[in-house]
């Protein structure tokens, strides 16, 4: 038989599709959302941070009042690769804003308001140094009348907007800018004074500069100089066109004329009315509010961000600091972040909200913390850790932190190495060298019994993460990976099966469906994350006519039922040992 390819004869050809249909895929990229106080940076924006340096950068490293930068610290330290950051402030008559300082013209009362780059006090510490630098010379002559003298000054060469100072030999000065009639006439004369005329008489000849702006800004060891500054808007060095480019300020000038516009040359000014916003926090500050694209704040701007896995609000344990007369009220507050982080969880799907369990030392009251909840999407852990404090650059002090950072960047290493299935448990916390408070095993027992995992010296072999439990009352999801390793694999089914809309609704599409699950699952038991011997014991898959009756595929409708079995981890590890003295077995036990 004659084969003929497409187009080498008229004719109609007919063929077949192929199996286009996109492989269903896992990542193992997990990304944590973090929620608190900075030093500054933008307020209720995602920012994505790749490295610590670049979380310094944007907000400023620890001179933060709170925990957020150590956090932050701590996920890197601890393996976190990726990671999104939401400042947050209370807002309101005496909440966050920015530092600012107007500067008043040397020819009017019209301002420039120099406010600091993003809110907070540090923007308090930015000073503005203000000078001249001349451009150069322009010629003169003294002109001589009745009543009057004049000093005239060629404008020839001169644009509207330039410039220009008049030095006297007495220490006087005069600056102007250039007008459209001076421009016009080529020159403009200024009336002198007797002395001034009778100075010049007797060979005391004045400056005369075209002069430009220097601007230097400065925050700490930051310095940023823009220099030989025109006020001329077509001039390629325009004042308003360079500082836009600043890192540290920015510039409004509404309703004035800005090319008339100079400031006087100061030494030093500082920005001053910048605010933290920290004194009156709340709940809601923290909880925000997500109503849609970019209209969110807090927490609601997490909720925008599919791609995070993990949550965590490291400063709620400030609260307690600033309503220290109303510790229940500072009780209520952090009860209601915590709530709101599980619903977001729960809602999302693939998302785990973790807790740093409150500075308590009685285990009761812990026990009754924890019992508040009931969620297989939030996990809580105690104490504090104890680090060596990283803004002292000869590590000869330590700090306190909160442990959600240091787990957050543990499960994502976890999950990059291994895999989801793998429990963020039994791992060395780096960095660590100590825990704020020691439990001992009767007290150990009875947190992690009602699901608080551990920060637990172990001898010998630093800080670890001691416990993988969910806050959830329901055995089936009592452990951190079984929950999120069943989230990402029907994520990932979900995701991986958008082909299928649209498809006719057969038989031969059930079949498809089935095959693509199929292989996946597979992959999925042989790396790991399933358990059984084989995989018939790792997963099942139903698409058949019980499960798609004839009113469902007239409605458009097609039912996949899969069942996982997830590896759990080993909690207890029963050694036993047999000694035999006199014929007789002494059997011991150890867990």
């Amino acid at each position: 038989m004659a084969m003929f390819s497409q187009g080498s004869i008229p004719g109609v050809y007919i063929r077949s599709p192929r199996d286009v249909s996109n492989n269903i895929k896992l990542s193992n990229q997990t990304i944590a959302g973090f929620v608190g106080l900075a030093h500054k940076g933008p307020i209720d924006e995602p920012v994505k941070i790749t490295d610590f340096n670049q979380f310094i950068d944007i907000f400023g490293g620890f001179d933060s009042i709170g925990y957020l930068p150590y956090s932050v610290y701590s996920y890197f330290n601890s393996g976190g690769k990726i990671c999104y950051v939401v400042r947050t402030a209370h807002r309101g008559e005496n909440g966050i804003s920015k530092a600012s300082l107007p500067l008043t013209s040397v020819f009017s009362d019209d301002k420039i308001l120099v406010t600091a780059k993003t809110p907070g006090s540090w923007g308090n510490k930015i000073n503005v140094r203000t000078w001249y630098e001349k451009e150069r010379t322009l010629k003169w002559k003294l002109i001589e009348g009745e009543k009057k003298s004049y000093l005239e000054i060629d404008l020839s060469q001169n644009e509207v907007g330039d410039k220009v100072r008049v030095f006297y030999t007495d220490g006087k000065k005069v600056i102007f800018s250039v007008s459209d009639s001076a421009v016009k006439k080529g020159f403009v004369t200024i009336p002198l004074s007797t002395e001034h005329k009778n100075a010049i008489a007797s060979g005391e000849e004045p400056v005369v500069h075209q002069v430009r702006l220097n601007i230097s800004l400065t925050d700490g060891d930051i310095v940023e100089d823009y220099l030989y500054l025109s006020t001329r808007s077509n001039d390629r060095r325009f004042y308003l066109d360079r500082l836009a480019t600043s890192k540290l300020v920015d510039i409004q000038a509404d309703d004035i004329d800005v090319e008339v516009w100079l400031p006087p040359e100061t030494n030093v000014n500082c920005l001053t009315m910048g605010r933290d916003g920290i004194l009156e926090l709340s709940a809601g500050d923290f909880i925000g509010y997500y109503k849609g694209p970019y209209n969110y704040r807090g927490l609601g701007v997490l909720e925008s961000l599919t791609e995070v896995n993990v949550i965590c609000v490291p400063d709620l344990s400030l609260l307690t600091q600033i309503y220290q007369n109303d510790q229940q009220k500072a009780k209520d507050y952090v009860h209601a972040v915590q709530i709101e982080m599980i619903a977001q969880a729960e809602k999302l799907g693939n998302r785990m909200a973790l807790f740093d369990a409150p500075d308590l030392q009685n285990p009761l009251e812990l026990v009754a913390l924890a019992n508040k909840y009931d969620s297989a999407h939030a996990a809580m852990y105690y104490p504090q850790i104890e680090i060596i404090d990283p803004k002292v650059a000869d590590g000869s002090s330590t700090i306190y932190i909160p442990p959600c950072g240091a787990i957050a960047g543990t499960i994502a290493k976890c999950d990059a190495d291994e895999g989801h299935f793998r429990a963020p448990a039994g791992i060395l916390v780096p960095g660590a060298v100590g825990v704020k408070q020691k439990l001992d095993d009767e007290i150990f027992q009875t947190v992690y019994a009602n699901g608080i995992n551990v920060m637990k010296r172990i001898p010998g072999k630093g800080i670890k993460i001691w416990g993988a439990r969910t806050l959830s009352s329901d055995p089936n999801w009592r452990y951190i990976n079984v929950r999120r390793t069943f989230s990402v694999l029907s994520r990932a089914i979900r995701e991986g099966m958008g082909w299928a809309v649209f498809e006719p609704n057969n038989m031969g599409l059930r079949k498809r469906i089935m095959r693509h699950v199929s292989a996946f699952l597979i992959d999925m038991w042989r790396k790991g994350y399933l358990s059984g011997k084989n995989p018939e014991e790792a997963f099942f898959i139903r698409c058949d006519n019980e499960l798609n009756p004839p009113e469902n595929i007239d409605a458009g409708i097609i039912t996949v039922m899969v069942g996982l079995c997830i590896s759990k981890p080993a909690e207890y590890i029963v050694v036993t040992l047999n000694a035999v003295k006199d014929d007789a077995n002494v059997v011991i036990q150890e867990a």
